[in-house]
């Protein structure tokens, strides 16, 4: 692999400096399904389109009922390599012929020198090769235990179809966004991959109901899990996870902005709107399906005095490194609101960082301020539209922040 990865990357450099010209009539689109090398017995299966319009290329990423859009592409004669948006990640491959590709899933946060090698034809199979013949209640509530964990610490969220089961792994923190899967015969096949999470359960029902097998997130992770159906289980109440350690003090913090000018908000500044603080990080995908949300929330009630700023905890402590980040989650995004630089991503920093809370559990984490100044709630984690308990999420959230708003002079 290496032999193919480093002359691509070297043709890359070239090619930002003198792209070749593409044809401006041709309009060509063609279905992939990748394999994603895990190891040497290991593939994670994902399915991405390329449309080439008006000297344009453009790849979807479909994920479930996901689609990631690079159009950051570029192009020479049969190299590429394609960014993934808001996040530092890419796609580079070469086109062996017109039926075969063979290439790398590069995600730069990891390491620089990061990647896992992949492979694709161009098909229309199915993403997993493989009939969808349930075998069990996927609907159920199934408690996952993975890795070394005494006691289940996640649920599922699965929708049963005709070829496939949709949904997500839920847990304290957040999900695991869309997922799809098949049970073939009794193998249990559940993956995602957005350009940023790779994950892949693959495991067997057992004679006795339960569900044994290996969870793999990206090459870099092997755990055992199991599961088994529990109408009991229930994960932690996310609005209090997070807390104030003293209710009774002023909510008050001061950031840098991205122009290096330090930015405090408290009491005064909070006073007389409503205020969502989003603690997020920009390689976190659970921020940006938050941040979405957020983008929402603001067309309907920025007027009526809700305002939105985000306190971003990043790979990097400096601010000139962890700008580049937040500037692109900001560009693809839209995002309307101000982003304040919070340092580095990490439990110790962040509770530095944020002394007033009992920890920083998860990104993200939503601090909902009143038009007084207290804080009326924390919301730890987010479970996104890729599961099912998000449009009951969104209705509690609208429904809260319309009250707080009443409450507005």
């Amino acid at each position: 692999m290496n032999k193919l990865l480093f002359p691509l990357l070297a043709l890359f450099a070239i090619a930002c400096q003198s792209p070749e010209p593409q044809n401006q009539d041709t309009q060509t689109q063609a279905r992939w399904r990748g394999l994603l090398h895990l190891n040497d017995s290991t593939d994670l299966p994902f399915i991405f389109t390329m449309l080439n319009q008006k000297g344009q290329t453009t790849i979807h990423l479909i994920n479930g009922n996901d689609s990631v859009t690079m159009k950051r592409v570029t192009v020479i004669e049969d190299s590429i390599y394609a960014e993934v948006p808001v996040f530092n990640a890419a796609l580079s491959f070469v086109m062996l012929d017109p039926e075969h590709i063979k290439g790398a899933w590069h995600y730069y946060d990891k390491a620089e020198d990061f990647f896992v090698p992949f492979s694709a034809i161009k098909s229309e199979d199915s993403r997993f090769n493989a009939q969808h013949t349930p075998c069990c209640p996927l609907e159920q509530p199934w408690a996952f235990t993975i890795g070394d964990w005494p006691a289940p610490h996640a649920m599922s969220d699965f929708k049963n179809g005709a070829d496939k089961f949709l949904g997500s792994i839920l847990t304290n923190t957040g999900d695991y966004r869309f997922m799809e899967g098949v049970v073939a015969d009794s193998i249990f096949y559940f993956a995602t991959f957005d350009g940023v999470f790779a994950y892949l359960f693959k495991g067997k029902f057992q004679a006795d109901g339960k569900l044994l097998g290996t969870f793999y997130s990206s090459s870099t992770t092997v755990k055992p899990f199991k599961a088994a159906v529990d109408t009991n289980f229930r994960l932690a109440n996310a609005d209090t996870m997070t807390y104030l350690k003293n209710a009774s003090e002023p909510f008050e913090f001061t950031f840098l902005g991205l122009d290096g000018v330090p930015k405090t908000y408290n009491q005064a500044t909070f006073k007389n709107n409503v205020t969502i603080v989003q603690i997020l990080g920009t390689w976190c995908p659970n921020c940006l399906d938050e941040t979405l949300f957020l983008k929402e929330l603001l067309v309907d009630y920025q007027s009526k005095g809700l305002e939105v700023v985000g306190l971003a905890f990043e790979r990097k402590p400096e601010l000139e490194t962890s700008k580049k980040a937040i500037e692109k989650m900001r560009q693809d995004l839209q995002v309307p609101y101000e982003i304040l630089f919070a340092g580095k991503a990490g439990a110790q920093e962040a509770a530095a960082a944020l002394p007033m809370l009992n920890a920083v559990l998860s990104y993200p984490t939503a601090i909902i301020v009143g038009p007084d100044g207290t804080v009326r709630k924390i919301e730890t984690g987010f479970n996104g539209p890729g599961t099912s308990k998000y449009n009951a999420y969104v209705l509690e959230t609208r429904t809260f922040i319309e009250g707080l708003l009443a409450e507005i002079p």
